[in-house]
């Protein structure tokens, strides 16, 4: 008899225990869908405000190449005669706008508007100038297009893992038991996701070498480091407490937009 008290209350404890860690564990999936849901909404402002930065990149970039065409034209016979009052201003204006575009750009920030008293610019100093403004437009259309490739595949991202949350949170499934929901396969949480899952969320079992969702890294990581494209992302935290990895909208915000950036740095490095 002294035996069974001791066995009965150990079961209770056990499975007290239990229950308080699939409750503790349904909370953590709850607040990692809350914050996946606000990167998801950060990454795409980031991306429309990337994409009207290249129309605006594109747009500069047209009219100032008809404004170089015409300067070029008028220039022949008129190397050392200075260019008219109006194409002292469009040329500032192509200037101030490329500025108001353009951040970060040292060669463009060394650009001058051209002072619009006393003797006016030789056609020869305005072609050099504007021509220098081009190449700082096409630089970054370049770069903002690697930065779009880099937002859209955080974005698949953060909707394969939204969609795995959102798997293993519906109590709906077919598999009931919150075991059977920790290692979803693609096709398990392809019902989930909007749009193509990402295959970057996803590991191996060594026996099987099936896919499955790996959630045991996005408990390793805060959410800001598992959206981030860094290989090495992942290796860096895995010793980090996630319980010391809060999640702020306006910080995560710069933060993902600084991961896109490195990474564009990162691939323009792999190339040459």
């Amino acid at each position: 008899m002294s035996d069974t008290a001791p066995r009965k209350e150990n079961t209770e404890a056990k499975k007290a225990r239990e229950k308080r860690e699939q409750q503790e564990l349904h909370e953590r999936r709850n607040q990692q869908l809350l914050d996946a849901q606000k990167a998801l909404e950060t990454l795409k402002e980031h991306l429309h405000n990337t994409t009207s930065t290249i129309k605006e990149c594109e747009a500069l970039s047209s009219h100032s190449k008809g404004f170089y065409e015409e300067i070029n034209k008028l220039a022949k016979g008129k190397v050392l005669i200075g260019v008219t009052d109006l194409a002292v201003t469009q040329a500032n204006d192509i200037i101030r706008d490329a500025k108001k575009i353009i951040k970060k750009d040292v060669h463009l920030d060394r650009i001058k508007e051209f002072v619009p008293a006393g003797d006016n610019p030789v056609y020869p100093d305005v072609l050099v100038i504007i021509r220098s403004v081009r190449d700082s437009l096409d630089r970054c259309d370049e770069e903002m297009e690697s930065r779009v490739k880099t937002i859209r595949r955080q974005i698949e991202k953060a909707r394969t893992a939204i969609g795995a949350l959102e798997y293993f949170l519906d109590d709906e499934t077919e598999e009931g038991e919150d075991e059977d929901k920790n290692y979803p396969t693609k096709s398990n949480i392809e019902p989930y996701v909007e749009g193509s899952v990402s295959d970057s969320c996803f590991s191996q079992f060594t026996d099987t070498y099936e896919k499955y969702f790996d959630f045991e890294r996005l408990d390793r990581q805060s959410l800001q480091e598992y959206l981030s494209m860094h290989e090495g992302s992942e290796r860096d935290q895995a010793e980090t407490n996630p319980e010391d990895q809060g999640l702020d909208s306006a910080g995560d915000a710069e933060s993902l937009d600084e991961d896109a950036e490195e990474n564009e740095h990162d691939e323009e490095e792999g190339t040459e």
